[in-house]
């Protein structure tokens, strides 16, 4: 029962979390575009002749990624929740017009640092898994706009986070926080900063 509620109590965060983001995403030119969706299937081919932005590929099972979705070199929108993945392909590299990425509900016992070569990000969720670091590798993604790091068990606050200039919106919820450098107040774009759940 105690788990179920503090599941219930994750869940209504993050429904909180992404309404008070909803106003602020900047991807409604993606939006417009056709979200292909995979849930308890094969993955078939898709037709060469028309491009997939938009793909969401949910409770199927899987602990790494498919080769055949790091194929889909048009993808600007990729969701995997409520999967299995313990790991990422070196492949996913291979996403260069990938803007948006959705990992939240899976079950990777350390920071998949692929996503880290995917620089032309805007908005990232990854999850912890009560994780103690980021990569150093982290501040390639200098086009993130929107980033949503839940769960980790941070030592310190990461300071990558500062090399993220282009940052909006940041929310670091449930990661062990007991104080923000002053630094993070100085990213020239950031308009939200949410901390809930944390020791400061």
């Amino acid at each position: 029962m105690k788990n179920i509620i503090l599941i219930l109590i994750f869940l209504i965060n993050s429904i909180n979390t992404f309404c008070q983001l909803d106003t602020l995403l900047p991807y409604k030119e993606i939006e417009k575009q056709t979200l292909y969706i995979i849930e308890n299937s094969a993955i078939k081919p898709f037709s060469e002749s028309k491009p997939v932005y938009r793909l969401l590929f949910s409770s199927n099972g899987y602990t790494s990624l498919p080769t055949k979705i790091c194929e889909i070199i048009s993808l600007q929108e990729l969701q995997l929740p409520w999967n299995e993945l313990r790991k990422l392909k070196p492949e996913i590299v291979k996403l260069k017009n990938l803007q948006s990425l959705n990992l939240v509900w899976n079950f990777f016992s350390k920071f998949p640092i692929e996503i880290c070569g995917l620089t032309n990000l805007r908005f990232l969720n990854i999850p912890g898994n009560r994780k103690k670091e980021l990569p150093k590798e982290f501040e390639n993604l200098i086009n993130l706009e929107h980033l949503i790091l839940s769960d980790y068990n941070f030592k310190e606050f990461p300071e990558v986070l500062t090399k993220l200039i282009n940052l909006r919106v940041l929310v670091l919820s449930d990661c062990n926080l007991k104080e923000i450098p002053e630094t993070i107040y100085e990213l020239p774009n950031l308009e939200r900063l949410v901390l809930s759940n944390n020791k400061i």
